[in-house]
Formats: C-alpha cells, sequence, structure tokens
C-alpha cells in the first residue's frame, strides 16, 4: 500500500490533518491507537472558528459535542463566577465526528496496529503497519506528548502532574471549578452525562511509598469539591514542552507532538486542531510545490517557536497572579512576570497625516495563502515583532500603496474603503493596531519613505 501521508496518531490534530489532506485529493493513512481517549477539556469560545475552517462546525454542534461552562475561579487569593467562558467538549464525541468527517474525505484509517520505526528509501518512507508494507512519502507524528518519531524536548516551565480522578458526588453551583492552594491548583467538570472528573495538578516531586495516599489527600485540600474520590488515580504528565525540530525532511510533527501546552491555558483541543491543520498545509506543500518546501519548513518552526512563546507569557501570567500572594516555589517558578507593556498606539484624528512607523521595513517571508505556503511580502515594524503579511486577511503589498503619500487620516480611510469594501474599515483599525502606520506632522513636500530588505 503507498499513500502520500501516513499519519500517526487519532486525536484531533491526527483527524484534522487527514482530513485535510484527504480535501485535497491526497492518498492518506490515519493509524489511530488504542488509548482511551480523554473523558472532557475546557476549551475557548475560539474553538468554534476553527471547527469552520476545518468544515465540521455543523456537525460537531448537531453531534452535542460541546456544552456551554459556567465557572467558578479561586484564583489570586478572589472568587469570580464566569459565565459562557467557553465550552466543555465531550472528547469521544467529538474524535468520533472528526474522524467521519475524515473518512467521508476519502482518509483510509486503521486502528489497533502496530507501527513500526520508519525506514528511508528512495519515494520516502517504509513502514510496517499491522501486517502490511506501506510506503508514504510524508509522515506526520499527531501520537500526543510521546510522539512516535524520535526527536528531543525542552520543557518550557517546571514539569507539571496531572492527577485525574472521579467524584462521587458533584459540588454545588457551576459546572467547571478552578481553585488555586499553596502547592497545587485543581480543575474539576460535571459532565452533561453525569460524571464528575477533577484532576489535581502538582510538582511531579511528590514521591515515597505513601504516594498514592498523598495523591487522594490531594483533593481534601481543595474548598470547592466535594465528594469521595472514587476508582483508580490516571497519573499523567501535563507540563508544556516543545519538539527541538517540529518538521524535518518528509516528516512533520503536529499536536501535542510538536507543541503540548499547559492544561490552564484551557488551549489543548483548540490548538491540536489548528496544529493539525498547519502540518497538513506544510504538507500539502511539499507534495506539490517542491520548490516551497524549505519556505515552507521555515513557515512552521516560526509557528511553533511564536506559539510556545505566546504560551508561556500568557500561561506564566495567570501563575504570576496566585504567586502574587503565594511564595511557595510551585507557584514562583511557574510564573512569568510580563515587562511593563508599550504604550498604545497612537489613534489619528481625521485631520492629521498618517504614514508608516519610522524604521519600518518590507522584507520576505513565508506566508499562508490558501492551502499553500509559499515566499511573500511582509513589514516589520521593530526587530523583536513577527512581520506582518496581512491585515484583516488583505496582503499587506495591496494595502501599502495607499499609505505611501502620506494622505490624510480620512483620505486614508476613503481609499481603503473604495478599494476593500466593509473590509477597508477594519483593514485601517488594522495599520494603527498594529503600529504599521501612525499619525506624524511632516511639512506635506516631506518624504515618507519605508526601507526594503531582501
Amino acid at each position: 500500500m503507498d499513500v502520500d501521508a501516513l499519519i500517526v496518531g487519532g486525536g484531533p490534530a491526527g483527524i484534522a490533518a487527514a482530513s485535510v489532506l484527504s480535501t485535497l485529493g491526497h492518498r492518506v493513512l490515519l493509524v489511530c491507537g488504542d488509548s482511551r481517549p480523554r473523558v472532557a477539556e475546557s476549551c475557548p469560545p475560539s474553538i468554534l472558528s476553527i471547527l469552520e475552517l476545518l468544515n465540521v462546525r455543523q456537525e460537531v454542534e448537531v453531534a452535542h459535542c460541546f456544552h456551554a461552562r459556567r465557572a467558578m475561579v479561586h484564583w489570586g487569593g478572589r472568587d469570580r463566577a464566569v459565565f459562557e467562558a467557553g465550552f466543555v467538549v465531550d472528547r469521544r464525541r467529538l474524535d468520533a465526528v472528526l474522524l467521519k468527517s475524515a473518512v467521508r474525505a476519502g482518509a483510509s484509517v486503521a486502528t489497533r496496529v502496530r507501527v513500526s520505526a520508519p525506514q528511508r528509501v528512495s519515494s520516502g518512507w517504509r513502514v510496517r503497519v499491522g501486517d502490511q508494507s506501506v510506503g508514504a512519502r510524508v509522515l506526520i507524528d499527531a501520537a500526543g506528548r510521546r510522539g512516535w518519531l524520535p526527536g528531543k524536548r525542552r520543557r518550557l516551565s517546571a514539569p507539571l502532574l496531572a492527577v485525574v480522578a472521579s467524584l462521587q458526588r458533584a459540588w454545588s453551583g457551576p459546572e467547571t471549578v478552578v481553585e488555586a492552594v499553596p502547592d497545587a491548583w485543581f480543575w474539576g467538570m460535571k459532565l452533561p452525562t453525569g460524571e464528575n472528573v477533577v484532576a489535581a495538578f502538582v510538582d511531579p516531586s511528590v514521591r515515597g511509598p505513601t504516594r498514592p495516599c498523598a495523591f487522594r489527600r490531594l483533593f481534601e485540600r481543595s474548598s470547592l469539591l466535594n465528594g469521595n474520590i472514587v476508582g483508580q488515580l490516571r497519573l499523567c504528565a501535563a507540563g508544556p514542552v516543545s519538539a527541538e525540530q517540529p518538521v524535518g525532511e518528509g516528516w512533520v510533527r503536529a499536536g501535542d507532538a510538536a507543541l503540548a501546552y499547559d492544561p490552564l491555558s484551557a488551549q489543548g483541543v483548540a490548538a491540536a486542531l489548528s496544529g493539525g491543520f498547519l502540518a497538513a498545509v506544510v504538507t500539502h506543500t511539499t507534495l506539490t510545490t517542491p520548490e516551497n518546501i524549505a519556505i515552507a519548513r521555515e513557515f512552521y518552526r516560526l509557528r511553533i517557536t511564536e506559539s510556545a512563546e505566546l504560551h508561556v507569557r500568557n500561561v506564566g501570567a495567570h501563575y504570576a497572579e496566585q504567586a502574587a500572594i503565594t511564595a511557595t516555589p510551585f507557584w514562583q517558578t511557574r510564573a512569568f512576570r510580563s515587562p511593563p507593556p508599550n504604550a498604545p498606539p497612537s489613534s489619528p484624528q481625521p485631520g492629521e497625516r498618517v504614514g508608516l512607523q519610522p524604521g519600518a521595513r518590507v522584507t520576505s517571508t513565508p506566508v499562508l495563502t490558501g492551502n499553500l505556503i509559499c515566499e511573500g511580502l511582509a513589514v516589520l515594524v521593530f526587530d523583536e515583532t513577527r512581520p506582518i503579511a496581512f491585515i484583516a486577511g488583505t496582503p499587506i503589498e495591496e494595502i501599502l500603496p495607499h499609505i505611501a503619500d502620506r494622505p490624510l487620516a480620512n483620505e486614508l480611510k476613503d481609499r481603503l474603503v473604495v478599494r476593500f469594501g466593509r473590509q477597508g474599515h477594519e483593514i485601517y483599525r488594522g495599520l494603527f493596531a498594529s503600529q504599521i502606520a501612525k499619525p506624524f506632522a511632516l511639512p506635506e513636500n516631506s518624504s515618507n519613505s519605508v526601507e526594503t530588505t531582501g
């Protein structure tokens, strides 16, 4: 059996990659393991836009995979009720709906089979999947934190251990509970099925012969959760980690195999779906436009690095909120204290002239256009920021000519609306929010140039 892409891992990342590649006409084999999927997870509202991108939102909603979430949060020394803060996702239902969509798109699926280590051949790879030999042009490792392909991983923060259990009776109040204590934090969720899932997140240094008992006693520290622990405890690594090499010659890592998130972010499922999509786009570019393979790999490396850095800052800020009132090592080692924010970008008055930010540079960078990655133009405003290739979905190279002659602010807005329709208003706001453009006072006959680099 020969395929264009062999994907190992039947979670959201692997299934999303299989669905996208099959839709684009590629031969795909998806290998799903026999590991028990997670029961439920919290998800942000942004997951809906990702499901729309994958053309499965309606199916997911019809299958009742999501339930609106109310949360009680005890964090940073205060209690607060959060309503409609996101969703509770039923992982069993979600994974089943996604898998049906991938099969309908044309993906082949193998379940509960052993997969050998891949061997390089002239046409790509040769892998033993169950009792058959499979040839593949590209491999996608979507096998979770442990991964399938060999490679080093690096910690993005202090290690974290999740202790997952079930409660015999539920707590009163909202469906979801998040609570911080001196040396751990808790998460609890009441599922529509009647199950009550709870988890304690602790430092893995809890050791010794009394470890199981110590883990069970963890939940006694919570003032919001109540009820007796039933069944066995499940332990798993939960700290954020990333692969040192997320992509290489003929292979891509996706989802947790590329970048695993701290559960405090509630971004795991959404990140896995978007990561699967990006891995599929990299693979599609590799298979169809060989001249852009290097650009596609660079694009993927940059996105993984950028996502990791953003995650460390965001989740570290939540740990820092609790660390401000709790001086224990658990909180202090995980806290990220952001530097003071820069001054907010200036908004122009209608009669002010506007121009490009001084020192802005037009440069080339890998960009995603449709389902392919290619080289495009972008503006680098500050050296430490990511080049900006699009504003409101519009290529920057189509926008720059409208600001080159330093028009008045109201003239610029009119130009953008005439050229781009209603989207022109969003582009206008985006120019100043991104600090590509700024209002300034210059003589009318002065120049407003932008440096160009190769």
